[in-house]
């Protein structure tokens, strides 16, 4: 078996420490885009909500929602 030069070793360990880095930027990114999507996604059923509960109270049908 032919042994890695110091370069070689350089060179790979430099490439892997790039993946650990691209695999935590694109885990970093996954999160705050599912963060961003439910905050928009709770204020669009809030906003709904309120919709619905408007809709209730003008046609006269008003629950205790």
């Amino acid at each position: 078996m032919a042994e890695r030069t110091t370069q070689e070793m350089t060179d790979s360990r430099r490439r892997i420490n790039r993946m650990k880095k691209a695999l935590v930027t694109i885990a970093l990114i996954l999160v705050a885009a599912s963060l961003i999507l439910n905050v928009v996604l709770l204020i669009r059923v809030i906003h709904l909500d309120q919709t619905v509960r408007a809709l209730l109270e003008t046609s006269g049908q008003i629950f205790l929602l």
